[in-house]
Protein backbone atom coordinates (compact mmCIF):
# COMPACT_ATOMS: atom_id res chain seq x y z
CA UNK A 1 0.00 0.00 0.00
CA UNK A 2 0.91 3.50 -0.81
CA UNK A 3 1.11 6.63 1.10
CA UNK A 4 1.57 9.59 0.18
CA UNK A 5 0.57 11.89 -2.91
CA UNK A 6 1.50 9.31 -5.06
CA UNK A 7 -1.30 7.15 -4.10
CA UNK A 8 -3.69 10.45 -4.63
CA UNK A 9 -2.09 10.39 -8.17
CA UNK A 10 -2.39 7.47 -9.03
CA UNK A 11 -5.83 7.49 -8.08
CA UNK A 12 -6.77 11.01 -9.39
CA UNK A 13 -5.60 9.56 -13.44
CA UNK A 14 -7.88 6.71 -14.18
CA UNK A 15 -10.73 9.39 -13.96
CA UNK A 16 -12.41 9.64 -17.40
CA UNK A 17 -13.28 13.23 -18.12
CA UNK A 18 -16.92 14.36 -19.78
CA UNK A 19 -14.93 15.12 -22.88
CA UNK A 20 -13.91 11.54 -23.30
CA UNK A 21 -17.45 10.33 -24.26
CA UNK A 22 -18.39 9.11 -27.60
CA UNK A 23 -19.58 11.82 -29.77
CA UNK A 24 -22.86 8.93 -29.95
CA UNK A 25 -23.16 9.25 -26.06
CA UNK A 26 -23.29 13.19 -25.41
CA UNK A 27 -25.74 13.40 -28.26
CA UNK A 28 -27.99 10.53 -27.41
CA UNK A 29 -28.28 12.93 -24.19
CA UNK A 30 -28.74 16.12 -25.69
CA UNK A 31 -31.86 14.56 -27.85
CA UNK A 32 -33.24 13.04 -24.81
CA UNK A 33 -33.06 16.22 -22.70
CA UNK A 34 -34.74 17.59 -25.74
CA UNK A 35 -36.97 14.96 -26.48
CA UNK A 36 -38.15 15.39 -21.69
CA UNK A 37 -38.35 19.39 -22.29
CA UNK A 38 -40.83 19.19 -25.34
CA UNK A 39 -43.16 16.30 -23.67
CA UNK A 40 -43.18 18.34 -20.27
CA UNK A 41 -43.21 22.01 -21.60
CA UNK A 42 -43.25 22.78 -24.54
CA UNK A 43 -46.62 20.30 -25.20
CA UNK A 44 -48.65 21.31 -22.21
CA UNK A 45 -47.97 25.07 -23.24
CA UNK A 46 -48.68 25.17 -26.57
CA UNK A 47 -52.06 23.34 -25.57
CA UNK A 48 -52.94 25.89 -22.94
CA UNK A 49 -52.67 28.38 -25.98
CA UNK A 50 -54.71 26.43 -28.50
CA UNK A 51 -57.34 25.99 -26.46
CA UNK A 52 -57.47 29.57 -24.57
CA UNK A 53 -57.49 31.25 -28.13
CA UNK A 54 -59.87 28.37 -29.74
CA UNK A 55 -62.65 30.83 -30.02
CA UNK A 56 -61.01 33.73 -31.19
CA UNK A 57 -58.47 36.59 -29.76
CA UNK A 58 -61.49 38.43 -29.02
CA UNK A 59 -63.15 35.94 -26.48
CA UNK A 60 -59.94 35.75 -24.96
CA UNK A 61 -59.63 39.34 -24.04
CA UNK A 62 -63.23 39.70 -23.23
CA UNK A 63 -62.37 36.89 -20.55
CA UNK A 64 -59.07 38.42 -19.21
CA UNK A 65 -61.30 41.63 -19.06
CA UNK A 66 -64.40 40.83 -17.66
CA UNK A 67 -64.42 37.36 -16.10
CA UNK A 68 -62.82 37.62 -12.22
CA UNK A 69 -61.63 33.84 -12.18
CA UNK A 70 -59.61 34.11 -15.24
CA UNK A 71 -57.90 37.25 -14.45
CA UNK A 72 -57.31 35.90 -10.56
CA UNK A 73 -55.83 32.42 -12.17
CA UNK A 74 -53.77 34.93 -14.66
CA UNK A 75 -52.59 36.23 -10.98
CA UNK A 76 -52.41 32.85 -9.27
CA UNK A 77 -50.10 31.09 -11.95
CA UNK A 78 -46.83 32.85 -11.53
CA UNK A 79 -47.46 33.86 -7.97
CA UNK A 80 -47.55 29.99 -6.69
CA UNK A 81 -44.07 29.06 -7.61
CA UNK A 82 -42.62 31.19 -5.54
CA UNK A 83 -44.95 30.45 -2.58
CA UNK A 84 -44.46 26.88 -2.97
CA UNK A 85 -40.75 26.76 -2.34
CA UNK A 86 -40.96 29.50 0.39
CA UNK A 87 -39.98 28.40 3.69
CA UNK A 88 -42.68 27.77 6.14
CA UNK A 89 -43.11 29.42 9.22
CA UNK A 90 -42.20 27.82 12.16
CA UNK A 91 -44.61 26.44 14.74
CA UNK A 92 -45.43 28.45 17.49
CA UNK A 93 -43.44 28.13 21.06
CA UNK A 94 -44.97 26.57 23.80
CA UNK A 95 -45.63 28.48 27.20
CA UNK A 96 -42.43 27.33 29.93
CA UNK A 97 -43.98 25.77 32.53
Amino acid sequence: MQTGSSALTRTSTHHKSASADPWWVKWSLILLAYLILGVLVVIPVVNVFYNALSHGMLTYWNNVWNDPDTRHSIYLTPSSPPRSISPSPSPPSSPDS
